[in-house]
């Protein structure tokens, strides 16, 4: 999973991209939260199957035991994933500009058209 973390630097603040791994930290916090019972709900509810179900609830749990801002996603199981887990999730359409995207990333989020 691709992390986008605000960085302060010296005398401004950087954007970098971390590279985070399902770790064993992020094995507990998810134990706390997804269990058969969620991942069956969340593939009733989207049609989803249960590999793919199962694969999103890693990247929702990373997201989370990671203290993402939110989650940008297309996948109708993210969102319902990260809606159990507490995380927002949005889809990309969510923001008017592409300047709005990285402000989110930045973790601005939205902002009023940009002139």
């Amino acid at each position: 999973m691709l992390l986008i973390r605000r960085v302060y630097g010296f005398a401004q603040r950087h954007t970098l991209p971390e590279f985070i791994a399902f770790d064993d930290v992020v094995a507990a916090d998810m134990a706390r939260w997804c269990n058969r019972r969620v991942i069956n709900a969340v593939m009733r509810e989207t049609g989803a199957i249960r590999n793919v179900v199962k694969y999103d609830a890693l990247i929702v749990a990373c997201a989370r035991a990671h203290k993402a801002a939110m989650i940008i996603t297309l996948d109708a199981d993210v969102a319902a994933l990260a809606e159990i887990a507490g995380v927002t999730a949005k889809k990309p359409d969510a923001f008017s500009y592409v300047a709005d995207l990285f402000d989110a990333f930045r973790g601005l989020g939205p902002t009023e058209p940009h002139s």
